[in-house]
């Protein structure tokens, strides 16, 4: 069975997803508290929480390899099961991932680049 270089990047951050979602969806929480008064439409609001997320993710993984921390919520960091290289190109790509998202969004939205 050959492995896609897709499925070895995702491999990082289902690694720290196993960690516990206990501070991953204050963000979601406070997203759809505000959406009280704003009212942004569920897909959107679907939207911006997908790219938090994302960020979070990106950002546990980079400031963990910062930090040299060897254990997050009890299960070693990331790069310590995967290394330094293959979990900074994970964080890479899924920003890379998320500025396209928000770039399509944009896009869909009207919103140009003239400046």
């Amino acid at each position: 069975m050959e492995i896609k270089g897709e499925e070895i990047l995702a491999r990082p951050v289902e690694h720290i997803l196993q960690a516990g979602p206990e501070d991953r969806n204050i963000f979601k929480r406070l997203f759809g508290a505000c959406n009280v008064w704003v009212k942004c439409p569920q897909d959107e609001l679907k939207m911006f929480n997908d790219i938090e997320s994302g960020l979070y993710d990106m950002l546990i993984i980079v400031d963990d390899v910062l930090d040299g921390t060897i254990l997050r919520r009890g299960l070693p960091s990331a790069h310590m099961v995967y290394g330094i290289p293959l979990t900074l190109c994970t964080a890479l790509h899924k920003m890379v991932l998320i500025m396209k998202n928000v770039l399509c969004y944009a896009e869909n939205r009207g919103v140009t680049n003239n400046h």
